[in-house]
């Protein structure tokens, strides 16, 4: 669930930027504010157990590594599609570099290979997002399939 959240954290704002590119955005700015500090703060004011903080701090360590391998797949699904798309441009690879650095530097760029570029963009950020959703649906699916093991007679004594 966390791989699922944090892909939809950090993708959100670059996404969001290229569905409304030249357009104004129906999604506010207070809204991508709360998503961004609710929820540390939120882990800040809340108090949690010992036991449930460790198990928080492990999600968020394979949430983490998820999020890289994710966001890394999704920046080399962009570079490959527009070298594909754009491969004719005489240079394609600065355009590739510096849309990739921010989309503002495309505003200069015909219409045509900006439509390019943020198809891309969008294509790439939902293709990655899919695959996310696709391993929380497994995910969910492989917990109903865990047995809980009965609980010890002596405790947890017998572990220290």
């Amino acid at each position: 669930m966390k791989f699922v959240f944090d892909q939809l954290r950090f993708s959100f704002g670059t996404y969001l930027a290229a569905r409304s590119f030249g357009s104004a955005s129906s999604f506010p700015d207070w809204a991508l504010t709360c998503i961004y500090f609710g929820r540390p703060v939120g882990t800040i004011a809340s108090d949690q157990p010992m036991l449930i903080a460790f198990y928080g701090l492990s999600m968020a360590l394979y949430g983490d590594l998820g999020i890289a391998i994710s966001l890394a797949a999704e920046g080399s699904l962009v570079r490959s599609k527009l070298q594909t798309k754009l491969g004719g441009l005489p240079d394609a690879e600065n355009v590739i570099r510096r849309s990739l650095e921010d989309l503002n530097n495309i505003r200069n760029l015909p219409l045509k290979v900006q439509a390019v570029i943020l198809e891309a963009f969008v294509s790439s950020t939902e293709a990655a997002f899919g695959i996310s959703c696709l391993v929380l649906f497994i995910s969910l699916v492989a917990s109903f399939f865990v047995r809980e093991m009965p609980p010890s007679p002596r405790g947890l004594s017998y572990m220290i």
